[in-house]
């Protein structure tokens, strides 16, 4: 007995494939960090505050290399890192800067970046000029921490790890005109030394085309043609 599914079974079918979950893996990287403050420039910390959190990079969003330098991996533009700065911040210029020691003269350097920049002129000398950014970064000329120059890096240091650089800096400047004339300039970096600093990648599920849809509209079309031979 051969069974033939009626037009209105094939619809169904095709409705529930493309009801069905459609995503891929992409992979997060979580830049895990946590240290003190060592100077304040006006964001209301005090010396000695800790500060601790997570930037997670997403590499689905991750612009391409745009360096030319062998031992240097340079990721720059972009809304593609979170958790400092609001998500979705506007005019985000975010960027992931690293250096593989492997080639000659130079450090194993790790640097990720939340940043904004935005800016206004209406044409009549009023301008607003607003920019920011959080910044991690670990470097050293002889511990061997990074692999490659590409973004996904796996590590995990300490302060006991005595690195050349091992911080990070908040800045935020705003200047203003008004008529022409300058009216606001505020210029602020406060900075904070890590005590420790971790790098992981996970996989997440985002959604992107699937073969299913394929198989669905197959089917729909082979219903048509079916039912269009039968007339």
């Amino acid at each position: 007995m051969r069974f033939t599914a009626s037009a209105g079974t094939r619809r169904c079918i095709v409705l529930a494939l493309m009801a069905l979950p459609l995503s891929a893996n992409a992979i997060l990287i979580h830049v895990d960090y946590a240290g003190a403050i060592t100077s304040d420039g006006g964001h209301g910390y005090a010396v000695g505050d800790l500060i601790s959190g997570t930037l997670t990079i997403d590499t689905a969003l991750l612009p391409a290399n745009g360096s030319a330098i062998p031992a240097n991996g340079n990721y720059s533009g972009g809304d593609f890192v979170a958790g400092y700065l609001p998500t979705a911040a506007p005019g985000a210029t975010d960027y992931l800067n690293i250096w593989d020691h492997g080639y000659a003269g130079s450090s194993d350097r790790f640097e990720a970046v939340d940043a904004f920049h935005t800016f206004s002129n209406d044409g009549a000398g009023n301008t607003d000029d607003q920019r920011g950014d959080f910044s991690l970064f670990a470097t050293d000329s002889l511990v061997d921490f990074v692999t490659g120059i590409g973004p996904l890096q796996a590590f995990s240091l300490t302060s006991a790890d005595g690195l050349d650089e091992f911080g990070g800096q908040i800045v935020t400047q705003r200047i203003t005109t008004v008529g022409g004339v300058l009216t606001v300039f505020d210029f602020r970096i406060s900075s904070f030394d890590l005590t420790s600093l971790s790098v992981s990648q996970a996989s997440t599920a985002v959604p992107e085309p699937s073969t299913l849809l394929l198989l669905g509209a197959g089917l729909l079309a082979a219903g048509t043609r079916r039912r269009r031979g039968t007339k």
